[in-house]
């Protein structure tokens, strides 16, 4: 987590709230450079999702997982620039993150989508919990 700046470009946010019994059991970065991209792209290059930090917590049986991501593409309308892929039901949590943030939720991957208060980083979370704990992971992103 201390080399995420360098490494990713931006500061990590952590949850401040986690369901009981979960704790971060690993951190890791996706280095562009195997599928070609160099680690120093001009920001008007980059790609969603460019050298993403991943974060898994864990309860022993199951895991929350979070991708955070500098969001290069300030244009770009949230939907596309968070990649949400809505195949499937779509649902847009209206300020439900407090500070006018909106969530995008995708029932079937049991995913949520969202951005960081200052808008600079994008972040999913993953985890087989309802809706209503992710929303609470995700308001404690701050």
């Amino acid at each position: 987590m201390s080399e995420a700046p360098s490494l990713c470009g931006f500061d990590p946010i952590t949850p401040g709230y986690v369901p009981e019994g979960y704790i971060m059991s690993a951190t890791g970065w996706r280095d562009p450079r195997p599928i070609g991209l160099p680690l120093d792209l001009p920001p008007h290059l980059a790609p969603m999702w460019y050298k993403p930090l991943f974060i898994t917590y864990s309860d022993g049986s199951s895991v929350i997982d979070l991708c955070e991501a500098r969001r290069y593409d300030e244009a770009v309308p949230d939907m596309d620039s968070l990649a949400v892929n809505p195949d499937g039901s779509l649902s847009v949590i209206e300020n439900n993150l407090g500070g006018g943030r909106n969530a995008y939720y995708v029932p079937e991957t049991h995913t949520l989508y969202f951005f960081s208060g200052d808008k600079r980083t994008k972040v999913r979370i993953r985890a087989s919990l309802p809706m209503e704990e992710l929303v609470k992971i995700a308001a404690s992103m701050v």
